[in-house]
């Protein structure tokens, strides 16, 4: 068992071409590797300020790539090289039969991890060396809740028809739905009192932080992305307490399972 991580990407590289970040990209892998990997192309306005991302049921032609699954890691002999990990997608918006998605991370001086391997660009379908910068944001207790929280929810039906999984760790929450051919994914962040009503919905903003603080207990939780139109129960795991391992929890014709239910 590891510790959860929320990771944000800071840039993406296709060899040889330069790095850039037309997305909006969060990672939350829980403390057994359970993972929801998000990325919303984003867009600014006439002011070069960045807009909101799509929310109250986007187009999912906002939706560059989603995918879920489980990870494993290993150590290389390199030693410039922490881990060498392996994404296997479950669920992936892109493909009912993913290509192997795996990357050697490589840490750099301030903290920030930067990933390489090879990976299909979904602009072109081609398969491609890539490079990707990331940044693990802090995780914080929140509201009452005395340690921080990860919930892992999973939909699983025997015509897998219908496929699913929610993750919330501390203040991030994201979730993942794939309907037949429709894919659906929501985004949520705890916001505390001053950064509510601030645009938490920017590309920007919902990643900025005060690392001052190990906890949040004045704030609420609000959606920043939801494309599709499909029903997530993201908001269960906002009360934890309510959260046994094991439970089931049936929304419409669809069962939810808690697979994962950790504190630390």
């Amino acid at each position: 068992m590891s510790t959860p991580s929320v990771s944000v990407r800071k840039h993406i590289r296709w060899i040889p071409d330069p790095p850039s970040e037309p997305t909006s990209t969060l990672v939350l892998t829980s403390s057994t590797s359970n993972f929801i990997d998000i990325r919303i192309r984003t867009s600014t306005d006439q002011h070069g300020a960045p807009k909101e991302l799509a929310n109250n049921d986007g187009p999912t032609s906002c939706l560059e790539w989603a995918f879920a699954g489980l990870s494993t890691s290993t150590r290389p002999s390199d030693p410039n090289i922490s881990t060498h990990t392996v994404w296997v997608h479950w669920i992936d918006s892109e493909s009912s039969n993913p290509a192997v998605d795996e990357g050697d991370m490589y840490p750099q001086p301030n903290g920030d991890v930067l990933e390489k391997g090879t990976m299909v660009n979904p602009a072109t379908g081609r398969l491609l060396e890539y490079e990707e910068l990331w940044s693990d944001l802090d995780i914080r207790t929140i509201g009452v809740e005395g340690k921080r929280v990860c919930v892992v929810l999973k939909a699983e039906p025997e015509n897998k028809a219908n496929k699913g999984m929610v993750i919330r760790i501390g203040g991030w929450c994201q979730g993942i739905l794939q309907s037949g051919e429709d894919i659906t994914v929501e985004r949520w962040q705890w916001v505390n009192q001053t950064q509510s009503g601030a645009n938490s919905g920017s590309t920007t903003h919902a990643y900025q932080e005060d690392t001052s603080a190990k906890e949040e207990k004045e704030g609420d939780w609000e959606r920043v992305m939801k494309l599709g139109n499909h029903f997530l129960p993201c908001g269960i795991t906002f009360q934890p307490d309510l959260i046994r391992d094991n439970a089931k929890v049936v929304f419409g014709n669809l069962e939810w399972k808690v697979v994962e239910n950790y504190r630390w």
